[in-house]
């Protein structure tokens, strides 16, 4: 015999003598005579009730349940099982979710569960629990007779292996590597604060490009598999990444489960219509508190992953990245560690847009279509080669082919970083205090050629297109930054011209009339565009130069060492989203970096802290709960799958994109401990009465098989009112009693409310009973009555035509306020009221202002 116990929401019941509400006429209560309570008549609540309530439904019966029973065989692909549960919603990050009826079985086992389920509720939530708290679930509807846990297609982590996957033929080619956004923006912001031009720095601070001053982004690198094709088995490179095509999509038990899974968490919008915010159970979840959000590799089988939804409709834009690294030898304090990843090479998982056009499905639809692979391209810090560039090791004076005034100008350090700046002028003799500054060790670089000056040790360089838009893309600044000099090396030719492009169209030049240099010269400048280089000899001097210059360039090719990552690796991620109205990858276009809805956002929440102060990203903290330092990845476990969420935006619904974990990854396991469902009862003492239901408030919550707590939380009546029901009740504190008044117990006179407005507020008085483990909660309190001595009346829970003096409501109700009447607070309970097969959830929709808050 297995243990057995069931908790119910009980039917909503109203108390009083038998009334036709739906013949009787709407009357104005403020018509009926002032009477002593002695001589009120059933006529003259009838007309209370009609002037308040208007015309009842006659097929109103007050019940809010469905009551059923359903057959449960314990056969979840769980290890072990110890229960099975029927529950209000899906357990998984989800506080909403409660247990309504319960039973003790072992694994494969069957049992009958009967339950009280809320009319209105779309399912109902079968669920499976092993010893360690893991739940396994199953959705039905009211009226199943049966439900078992294998029939579904939605199996336990499939294993990709990597039998047929050729890992040779996964080749990475620096030519198809990029910087990212977020380094892009890291570079310019640099750039802007160390230049002394004022349409550099206010191009930064107004697009808010300053905020990646100095936050070390500038060396993120974003790679690709470089060519399409087949790498074995069924496996192709597309857009970069490696995927293959699922046959057969996904199953209707498979939806229906994941409609289940995501519909309460991630929901897009709450039960009132309003945004749904699950930042806090994101922050709290075990993949956030121990692994920084981040998979943990099995080293057995490849990490691949199933996108199944894709809402966000910037994901056509949108790119998935994944890192790795080994944690025994990566930094330990936060900090560092995040400066540590943003060096990390960035692989491309999948384009959002290539799966997004195959799925062809509405946004909140769920589909399985492609899985893409993560392979393994060995250990490495950035995949960048250290170069060392090529010099002489001479000083050159650097002079330009066109005189001014028959004298000869010299590219020189005139002490400021403007772009639009003198940066010729005569030639200094060997005794100048500056002689410095007109000196220059010229590098070579993949044959081109990088200017460095001596005495502002900073390089020379064309700005380009970080200046688009300011119409300065022609100047030219000094730069200690050895990306930018990498960027804008110049590449020479056999006429001593310096080209800012490997098109040789725009080329270093003097222009002439002034003493600035620009990069937009062509070759009708003519000799303004001819540079000579006269080697200063003299020995005489000592000068700071730079010993060496190490460029860090792209590896030429990489080929992936495996297709699975090592044991006990974190995998992390990364989506890079594009407006859609940027139409270039080009990480130094300023209209990709100044887009508000554009940027790279992580896993690991300490990657975030700058773009989540961006425009349009920040509203998530300022409108929204999410913190700076904040993941925009979730990573959980549900029905023995991993999954990933993520926010792409504002909101912090993360269900912008949703991810199932195939294979390859540890499951991360959270612990849900879902408790009991409660219940609320509301009494109104009066016969003629207003409904605010709070003369009287209880609440009941089972704690284990065999025992209720009972609360008296709040008495909004003047009357003297006793608690009825509980004398033959075992009770545990023996705090709540029948022959002590209700006020009394509160510890305060007849005359005074308590916990219906704010004049004197008290703790709940609570008792806990003992009850059968075999007896629904609801018939333990049908039992629950209130005696008004005052007025000599007993207020019971009732049915079909009868006042509404007493209500039990599922949950934690918030009951109105003093003086508020029901349908103000509750507005939807009047049409349910009116019509009994509609707006059964009205309980849910509640007036802010006007329901007492705890």
């Amino acid at each position: 015999m297995k243990k057995l116990f069931v908790l119910s929401i009980a039917a909503l019941a109203f108390v009083g003598c038998s009334h036709d509400f739906g013949n009787y006429s709407y009357v104005d209560v403020n018509t009926l005579p002032d009477k002593d309570p002695s001589e009120v008549t059933e006529e003259d609540i009838q007309a209370n009730v009609a002037s308040i309530f208007g015309t009842i439904d006659p097929n109103q019966d007050w019940s809010l349940i469905n009551s059923g029973s359903i057959e449960v065989i314990a056969n979840a692909p769980l290890n072990d099982i110890v229960k099975v549960q029927i529950l209000t919603e899906s357990p998984f990050f989800n506080p909403e979710a409660e247990v309504i009826s319960e039973a003790y079985v072992s694994k494969g086992e069957t049992v009958t569960l009967p339950y009280d389920a809320a009319k209105g509720l779309d399912e109902i939530i079968a669920a499976c629990i092993d010893s360690k708290g893991n739940y396994y679930i199953r959705p039905f509807e009211a009226g199943t007779k049966s439900i078992s846990f294998s029939t579904t297609t939605a199996k336990a982590r499939t294993r990709a292996g990597d039998e047929g996957i050729n890992a040779n033929a996964i080749v990475i080619k620096g030519a198809d590597a990029m910087k990212s956004i977020s380094a892009g923006r890291t570079i310019y912001a640099n750039l802007a604060t160390e230049t002394d031009d004022s349409d550099m720095k206010s191009f930064a601070n107004n697009q808010h490009l300053n905020l990646w001053e100095g936050s070390n982004w500038e060396n993120e690198m974003l790679w690709q598999i470089s060519a399409n094709g087949n790498i074995g088995s069924s496996w192709n490179v597309v857009n970069g990444a490696i995927v293959r095509n699922i046959e057969g999509g996904i199953s209707p038990e498979e939806k229906s489960e994941l409609t289940s899974i995501f519909n309460n968490f991630l929901g897009r919008s709450s039960k009132n219509g309003v945004k749904q915010d699950n930042m806090s159970s994101i922050r709290n979840g075990a993949a956030v508190k121990f692994f920084n959000n981040q998979l943990v590799s099995d080293g057995v089988t490849p990490i691949t992953f199933i996108p199944v939804q894709m809402a966000s409709t910037d994901l056509p834009n949108t790119d998935v990245y994944y890192y790795y690294y080994n944690p025994d030898t990566a930094p330990t304090d936060e900090a560092e560690l995040a400066n540590y990843i943003k060096a990390l090479p960035k692989f491309k998982a999948m384009h959002c847009g290539y799966t997004k056009d195959a799925a062809n499905v509405g946004t909140t639809e769920f589909f399985k279509v492609h899985e893409y692979l993560l392979p393994y391209f060995g250990d490495t810090d950035n995949m960048l080669n250290a170069v060392k560039c090529e010099t002489d090791g001479k000083l050159y004076r650097i002079r330009n082919g066109f005189e001014n005034n028959n004298k000869p100008s010299y590219l020189t350090y005139l002490n400021n970083c403007t772009a639009g700046g003198d940066k010729m002028n005569n030639i200094y003799n060997d005794n100048s205090s500056e002689i410095a500054n007109q000196l220059w060790q010229v590098f070579k670089y993949n044959g081109r050629t990088i200017l460095y000056n001596v005495g502002a040790q900073k390089f020379l360089v064309g700005v380009g297109s970080y200046m688009q838009n300011v119409n300065k893309t022609w100047a030219t600044v000094f730069t200690s930054s050895i990306d930018m000099a990498r960027f804008s090396a110049f590449y020479g030719d056999s006429e001593n011209h310096l080209w800012f492009n490997s098109g040789k169209t725009e080329a270093l030049g003097f222009n002439g009339n002034n003493n600035r240099v620009a990069v937009n010269k062509t070759k009708a400048d003519k000799n303004k565009i001819v540079w000579y280089f006269d080697e200063y000899t003299n020995t005489g001097k000592s000068f700071n130069t730079m010993s060496e210059l190490i460029i860090n360039d792209p590896a030429s090719q990489t080929t992936a060492v495996s297709a699975v990552i090592p044991r006990n690796y974190r995998v992390g991620f990364m989506l890079r989203k594009k407006n859609s109205g940027v139409q270039t990858d080009d990480y130094t276009n300023q209209n990709l970096l100044k887009s508000k809805n554009t940027g790279c956002v992580y896993s690991f929440g300490e990657l975030n802290k700058v773009i989540n102060q961006f425009p349009d990203f920040s509203s998530a903290v300022n409108r929204y709960s999410m913190k700076v330092d904040d993941p925009r990845v979730a990573t959980f476990n549900a029905n023995c799958k991993t999954y990933l969420t993520f926010e792409d935006g504002v909101d912090c619904n993360f269900s912008d994109l949703i991810i199932e974990v195939t294979s390859g990854g540890e499951q991360i396991l959270d612990e849900y401990d879902v408790s009991y469902f409660s219940y609320t009862m509301c009494f109104e003492d009066s016969p003629i009465a207003d409904y605010d239901m709070n003369d009287v408030v209880l609440n009941f919550v089972r704690q284990d098989p065999t025992h209720v707590k009972v609360s008296l939380l709040a008495c909004g009546a003047h009357d003297e009112l006793f608690l009825r029901g509980l004398k033959d009740k075992v009770s545990t504190l023996n705090t709540l009693k029948e022959d002590t008044e209700i006020h009394a117990m509160f510890g305060v006179p007849t005359e005074s409310f308590v916990n219906t407005d704010r004049s004197t507020t008290k703790d709940p008085i609570v008792d806990v009973f003992e009850i059968d483990e075999n007896m629904r909660l609801s018939d333990f309190i049908m039992e629950i009555y209130v005696w008004d001595a005052t007025k000599e009346r007993e207020i019971k829970l009732a049915g079909k035509n009868q006042d509404p003096h007493a209500i039990v409501i599922p949950g934690n109700f918030e009951y109105p306020l003093e003086k508020t009447c029901i349908k103000t607070a509750y507005p939807l309970f009047s049409n349910w009221a009116h019509n009994a097969e509609i707006d059964r959830l009205w309980f849910k929709n509640s007036v802010e202002t006007c329901v007492y808050k705890k």
